[in-house]
């Protein structure tokens, strides 16, 4: 395989993950219905509500009017008018980054096989591919995707301050959604 091919072959398949991923994104629900037919129940998920806060939990009930969340302090009903991104934390197979570090780790590993012309040389091609694969595996095991899967219609800028307290500080806290 020449240098040239070499860099062909790698080229595509960085253009090949590149597409997949546009292809496979989807664009947010906009509308309090939709919504209803994005989450389900016992999804995990991450509320950004309209005065900044976050809430966290797993849904209980979506209707037309409401999200209905268990949390750590209990059930929390949320009127959507007041909800402004809701995020779905989803169970992500550590499978797919073993095999993007796998393939990852045999391009990296091609090119000093390719210029290392003796046979028993070809342990920087399998030690790579193990690298490849290990770091595949953690950067998959500890990253969680959250997608976005509901956008208020109107939530666009926004500016709001809160004041927290407790008994070993206060602060002010501004929070600025764009």
């Amino acid at each position: 395989m020449t240098p040239r091919s070499l860099i062909a072959v790698g080229t595509l398949a960085a253009a090949s993950v590149l597409v997949a991923a546009a292809v496979f994104a989807q664009a947010p629900a906009s509308s309090p219905s939709r919504l209803q037919h994005v989450l389900k129940v016992d999804d995990t998920v991450i509320v950004l509500v309209a005065d900044g806060n976050q809430r966290r939990g797993m849904v209980r009930d979506v209707t037309d009017t409401v999200l209905s969340l268990r949390t750590s302090r209990g059930t929390e009903v949320l009127p959507l008018e007041r909800v402004r991104e809701v995020r779905v934390r989803r169970a992500d197979p550590v499978w797919n980054g073993v095999v993007i570090g796998l393939a990852t780790g045999a391009l990296a590993g091609l090119v000093p096989d390719y210029y290392d012309d003796c046979a028993e040389c070809h342990d920087s091609l399998y030690g790579s591919i193990a690298v490849g694969a290990g770091i595949g595996l953690l950067v998959d095991a500890v990253t969680r995707p959250t997608p976005l899967v509901y956008r208020a219609p109107d939530a666009g800028s926004t500016m709001a301050f809160r004041l927290e307290t407790n008994r070993r500080r206060t602060a002010l806290v501004l929070s600025i959604g764009f």
